[in-house]
């Protein structure tokens, strides 16, 4: 399940979360993909 907000209402704490969640995730798909 993937849960995006916008920025704007996202408190910085969460916004923080949700980055690393991103980053991690999309690394760890890049490199099974690549």
């Amino acid at each position: 399940m993937l849960y995006i907000a916008p920025y704007d209402i996202t408190p910085d704490a969460d916004r923080g979360k949700v980055h690393t969640l991103l980053s991690s995730f999309g690394n760890r798909v890049q490199y099974s993909v690549f």
